[in-house]
């Protein structure tokens, strides 16, 4: 019996097609994962704005008060601004985290429900053949596996 020559693929090659061919899942909630992403960035320009915050209270508040240029009254009304100001970002940063995590997990929950459905439907098609060759046991456990990969590759996204 002769060995077959058999060469192994370029594991990168095969990884990216691989990747591409699994990202085809996630094109369809694009939108999804554009809320992700500009929900992230908003996220994260939040944290520019307490430099600005702490700058106001101090050069706009804290020393015009201490060299006696602002009254006691505008001292409280700048403050009610700056307090306003402060809780309405804190709002729109909890929105912007929430919406960080919900939309991205949202297509991915749809992106693996769509890999599940085409997976059990290629096993539905395949013949008795290749059904009584293999124990079915192996065969979900493969299939659950491969499902739970693909529920980690997303999450990591």
């Amino acid at each position: 019996m002769r060995a077959a020559k058999h060469t192994a693929p370029d594991r990168e090659s095969l990884s990216l097609k691989h990747l591409w061919r699994f990202m085809a899942f996630s094109l369809p909630y694009w939108r999804s994962l554009a809320g992700g992403a500009v929900s992230g960035v908003a996220r994260i320009a939040m944290g520019l704005f307490m430099p600005w915050y702490v700058k106001y209270v101090i050069d706009d508040i804290g020393k015009p008060f201490v060299d006696g240029q602002i009254t006691t009254s505008e001292v409280w009304s700048r403050w009610g601004v700056v307090t306003g100001l402060l809780g309405g970002l804190m709002v729109v940063h909890g929105v912007a985290t929430l919406g960080r995590f919900y939309f991205p997990h949202r297509a991915a929950a749809s992106a693996i429900r769509d890999v599940r459905y085409q997976l059990f439907s290629h096993l539905q098609r395949l013949s008795l053949g290749f059904h009584t060759q293999r124990a079915t046991g192996g065969i979900v456990a493969r299939v659950m596996a491969d499902v739970q990969a693909a529920q980690q590759a997303f999450d990591m996204i």
